[in-house]
């Protein structure tokens, strides 16, 4: 499996492109860099978490691992469960790693809490990875399904302030 090289890549152009735009900022190129990295690094974690779930579920149903997995005498509940851990543990270590990277650029403190929220952001999207693959086998649609639940999660509340009032202030 190639998933900490991918870990790595992401870190490394991460970096290429926070130090490329914080030397092209005419100002406040250290909140441009803090900024633009996490939102970066959320945004590959997010995509790596559910690209490695979808890819390794669908390939143990194709190697019909799974198959002989359901047809032990073991709850269902307990194997999905086991599944998520695994998933999981390789979750954090990856919200880890991104958040050691932010350490070079914001305070501990910061990053912390950073990490914190990525690594739940992460254990959601885990969760959401299986079940879209449980769903829709194919790897394209189950990676569109989530995909499209994140981005549509990650702009409710954009949704709700625009649905509270008027755009324009009325006369």
């Amino acid at each position: 499996n190639r998933l900490m090289w991918m870990v790595l890549a992401c870190i490394v152009t991460s970096f290429a492109i926070v130090l490329f735009l914080s030397e092209i900022a005419l100002t406040e190129s250290g909140e441009l860099r803090s900024a633009v990295l996490g939102a970066v690094l959320r945004v590959e974690a997010v995509f790596l978490v559910a690209l490695f779930v979808i890819t390794s579920l669908a390939r143990e149903f194709a190697d019909k691992g799974f198959d002989l997995l359901a047809s032990l005498s073991l709850p269902r509940a307990a194997l999905y469960a086991g599944k998520f851990l695994g998933f999981a543990s390789l979750t954090l270590l990856i919200a880890a790693a991104f958040g050691l990277l932010n350490l070079l650029f914001v305070p501990a403190e910061q990053v912390a809490i950073w990490t914190f929220s990525l690594a739940l952001e992460l254990l959601l999207i885990t969760a959401l990875s299986i079940l879209c693959v449980l769903t829709f086998p194919q790897i394209p649609v189950a990676m569109a399904s989530v995909l499209a639940i994140y981005v549509l999660a990650r702009s409710i509340t954009a949704f709700r302030l625009m649905g509270s009032g008027p755009m324009m202030e009325t006369a």
